[in-house]
């Protein structure tokens, strides 16, 4: 199947269609939020941005556990009794890690000094501890859910699915927020709409299970599970994302860092701007999966003459969804908001920001194939310490804005490319 993907273009953007749906769901959510609470007093939307980084730092397990199981069940499509006593225990994995995060989340909330972020928000961040608790749950069960569909191939069904459930939290959130006021604070209020639509989003899946008749060979199957197989799955899912807990580590330092030293309307734009870059960056993150499988594939069978063909194919279709997501937000920002030239500008940075990325993730992933894990740690490394100079320049030296972050990250990303396409051409240099 590879053989014929890495030919055609339309091919590749079927494949990765199902990870493009997953992973949209989670981003378009954290934006749907952030849009219904930049119409607020600016300290709510600058609030959530925290809680959206510690929200996403706690499912990138989540995630990582998603993509192995779907694959997983993937690959044993032919063998439904398989993927029964796979899938059941999964369940309760998922419920499980979120236990434990959940914990975590009611610990650090509990020591956090309310001084690092201001009182203000930290009181809105404590009130909303619970409800987050509540949405990680809700999120790692659906998540199980989601492997399952994906890994078989119910992929419209699985899209309808994410549909409601996007229009579903939003017009929820209008309604708590805009129709019916409940006179508590809308950090909770855009919390329960997204606990409500993940929960709208498990009922539609079960039922889409039970609609495909595959409920009669995944539950009733008696095969036992195989407890080697799932503990090598999880494992797996731990070491891959490593990098991303850094990153999202990292997003929250930030997050405080804009709390602790810009004013609220600042740190609400840069908390909108940064939900735009969520969506923006999707195809990104999307076709880094498809271009793994892919260069594993035609590396492992001495097709390595077709590494840059696949390559290109990947770069041109991603670039594309970049660019179509970029413009819809633009001109929706523009429409929805009397923000100045600056904030056009910045989402036009962001959208250059998404196609670097882009490069970045697809590079990564071929050294990382070739087993040049040295240099995919080095180049993340470059990009971490060049963020964390430039950021700590200009707030040494000048009256820093938030432009001058997104400034940071693209300079950082220029150096961390430059050091990966040297080190792509020594290893891919005869292909």
């Amino acid at each position: 199947m590879e053989n014929d993907i890495i030919k055609s273009k339309k091919k590749v953007l079927l494949y990765t269609l199902p990870i493009l749906i997953s992973s949209i769901l989670e981003e378009a959510i954290i934006l749907s939020d952030s849009i219904l609470l930049s119409f607020k007093n600016p300290i709510y939307l600058s609030t959530v941005g925290i809680i959206d980084s510690i929200y996403l730092l706690l499912l990138v397990l989540g995630e990582s556990l998603n993509n192995a199981f779907q694959n997983y069940y993937a690959r044993n499509i032919n063998n439904i009794s398989i993927i029964g006593s796979i899938f059941k225990p999964s369940i309760l994995i998922f419920f499980f890690i979120s236990l434990l995060f959940s914990l975590l989340i009611i610990v650090s909330v509990k020591f956090l000094p309310p001084q690092l972020i201001g009182v203000e928000h930290y009181d809105i961040l404590y009130t909303c501890r619970w409800y987050l608790v509540f949405l990680v749950i809700v999120t790692y069960i659906s998540l199980s859910f989601n492997s399952i569909l994906i890994g078989l191939g119910k992929i419209k069904g699985l899209g309808y699915i994410s549909v409601v459930s996007i229009i579903s939290n939003i017009l929820l959130g209008i309604f708590l927020l805009y129709v019916w006021d409940l006179k508590i604070n809308p950090c909770v209020v855009v919390l329960i709409s997204s606990i409500v639509s993940e929960c709208i989003a498990i009922i539609l899946m079960i039922l889409l299970i039970f609609k495909s008749q595959l409920y009669k060979e995944i539950f009733k199957v008696k095969t036992k599970h195989s407890k080697r197989i799932l503990k090598i799955i999880t494992e797996s899912s731990i070491y891959l994302c490593g990098s991303d807990l850094v990153f999202n580590c990292g997003s929250i330092l930030l997050y405080i860092f804009c709390l602790y030293n810009f004013p609220n309307n600042m740190t609400a734009v840069f908390t909108l701007l940064m939900a735009y870059w969520g969506v923006i960056q999707v195809p990104a993150e999307s076709f880094s999966e498809t271009a793994l499988n892919l260069f594993s594939y035609i590396h492992v069978n001495k097709y390595k003459n077709n590494y840059y063909k696949v390559k290109s194919n990947i770069l041109t279709l991603a670039s594309l969804l970049i660019l179509l997501f970029g413009i819809i937000l633009l001109i929706f920002d523009y429409i929805a908001y009397d923000h100045s030239i600056v904030e056009l500008i910045a989402i036009l940075v962001i959208m250059f920001l998404s196609l670097l990325n882009l490069r970045i993730e697809i590079i990564s992933v071929g050294l990382f194939v070739r087993l040049k894990t040295d240099s995919y740690l080095f180049s993340k490394l470059i990009y971490g310490v060049s963020v964390v100079i430039l950021i700590s320049f200009f707030y040494l030296f000048t009256n820093i804005h938030y432009i001058h972050i997104f400034v940071s990250f693209l300079i950082s990303m220029l150096i961390s490319l430059t050091y990966l396409r040297v080190k792509e051409r020594n290893v891919w240099k005869n292909e």
